[in-house]
């Protein structure tokens, strides 16, 4: 039951973060960084035209940057209420569900579920 806890809490950790819409925060963030580095190149702007694009971009990247860490600390939390659910029943205890996730195969595993729940869900 150690591995169903921890693959029911990678795939709670998945759909949370997909309901968060943080990838769509983390595409918003790369757009904003390819249009700045563009604007830098841009030789019709002048200094004073671009550092205020700048600063603007930097405001934009770091509210992207709290935005997902928050978000990433949230999609955690619901997987670790998945974790106590399992363990308050006494299906599986928490130290041995984290000790299995620790190991490199659990890793591999959970980041292939992840990537897994977000590559079907573009599809559905």
């Amino acid at each position: 039951m150690i591995y169903v806890a921890g693959i029911v809490a990678a795939l709670v950790f998945a759909v949370a973060l997909d309901r968060s819409g943080l990838a769509e925060i983390g595409a918003d963030a790369l757009k904003t960084s390819r249009r700045s580095a563009a604007l830098l190149r841009d030789s019709t702007l002048s200094d004073d035209e671009k550092e205020k694009a700048m600063r603007a971009a930097s405001s934009s990247l770091f509210r992207s940057f709290y935005s997902i860490g928050i978000r990433s600390v949230g999609a955690l939390g619901f997987s670790l209420v998945a974790l106590l659910l399992f363990h308050l029943t006494g299906l599986a205890p928490v130290g041995s569900v984290t000790s299995w996730l620790a190991q490199w195969d659990a890793i591999i595993l959970v980041s292939v579920i992840v990537v897994a729940w977000f590559v079907v869900r573009r599809w559905l």
